[in-house]
């Protein structure tokens, strides 16, 4: 019997001619899958969800309730991509092998030059770490053992937690020593500065400046007053006031300027330059003192918030044993073999039924 190859009917009455056959492939194929699912090593999935917090609750102003910035609980997406990275990190992957054997538990010789190759393949197979539809984190571990896939996917979760708090404190550590560096840097130079400053008043016998002042402001007195006993010596000449009393005046005034210019010349001088060293390095010294002010008070809050108990986030579901088995599912493993047997019996059918009248002796022969 001879096809109309370009009609669809010819197509149908060739698949019709070998039903039966089909049928009984599909069927059987079916009835494999289905042995093989009851005899494979079944595989559980357990699975953890959490959510990123964000890095600034863990800052001083947040911690003391400084700043005028908004306050955020939940991480951003960069904060999410940063817990997925530190997800699949050497030290994490490296805590589990030693955690629970894996080498062993994944029948993999540690010795041999691609073991470790072929264990991070083997578990990165089974561990996974994604973002669902809420911004939250789904941490699954998918293993024959249903025990060992919760406390695998719980340890992860508690571990990727303390690598994500150990770079913020590191971070904070790092803040923290620099503070410490400039607070003894600081420490020396108001020392220094302190040491001079005693030294001056020992030099030239300054202790209290109010005193001081008063002493120079008395003598800043002696010069009014010659002023004054000029002005009654001018006064007096021009009255014809009698010998003796402006003899007396100009007595007055000579000794008022030998004792002044021996003020100026000798202890006034030292006053003068004393007092200016003086306040020059009090000031400098109460500079020091509130930049040290400032620099402790930061670096207690930094040392508060090192020292605060720390989560990189926060749990909503602990990976519990899991009770129905992730791999395999036997209904789309019996359903996908049936297709997959069916689909290759047609298109084996058709080969068949389209090649028959095919000289494949002349073909194979041919020069």
């Amino acid at each position: 019997m001879e096809y109309n190859k370009e009609h669809l009917l010819d197509v149908l009455r060739a698949i019709f001619k070998w039903k039966r056959p089909i049928i009984y492939v599909t069927l059987g194929a079916g009835i494999i899958a289905a042995i093989v699912s009851l005899v494979v090593t079944p595989k559980f999935e357990a699975k953890t969800t959490f959510y990123a917090a964000s890095p600034t609750l863990q800052s001083p102003d947040a911690i003391f309730g400084q700043g005028n910035n908004q306050l955020f609980f939940y991480g951003s997406g960069d904060d999410i991509d940063r817990l997925i990275q530190l997800g699949y990190s050497s030290e994490l992957l490296n805590y589990l092998t030693d955690e629970f054997d894996l080498y062993k538990h994944y029948d993999i010789d540690s010795t041999s030059a691609k073991g470790r190759n072929k264990l991070i393949e083997k578990l990165v197979k089974r561990y996974k770490i994604t973002k669902n539809e809420r911004d939250a984190l789904d941490l699954t571990v998918e293993d024959r053992d249903k025990e060992l896939s919760a406390k695998m996917a719980n340890a992860a979760r508690n571990k990727l937690n303390e690598i994500a708090n150990g770079l913020i404190k590191s971070s904070q550590q790092e803040i923290i020593t620099t503070f410490e560096k400039q607070i003894e840097i600081k420490s020396k130079e108001r020392k220094i500065v302190s040491d001079s400053l005693s030294s001056i008043r020992k030099k030239y016998g300054i202790f209290d400046a109010g005193t001081t002042a008063k002493s120079l402001s008395g003598y800043s007195g002696i010069r009014s007053a010659i002023e004054v006993e000029k002005a009654r010596l001018d006064a007096s000449k021009r009255l014809s006031a009698p010998r003796d009393s402006i003899r007396n005046i100009g007595v007055r005034i000579a000794t008022m300027e030998a004792r002044l210019k021996a003020f100026d010349e000798g202890e006034g001088k030292m006053m003068a330059e004393g007092i200016s060293q003086i306040s020059a390095l009090s000031e400098q010294e109460d500079a020091l003192n509130r930049e040290l002010g400032y620099d402790r008070s930061r670096y207690l809050k930094y040392k508060t918030a090192f020292e605060v108990p720390k989560q990189a986030l926060f749990v909503q579901d602990v990976a519990e044993v899991p009770l129905v088995r992730s791999w395999p599912q036997r209904k789309m493993m019996v359903l996908g073999a049936m297709f997959i047997a069916f689909a290759l019996s047609l298109l084996t059918v058709l080969i068949i039924e389209y090649n028959r009248d095919v000289n494949w002796k002349e073909i194979w022969n041919a020069k």
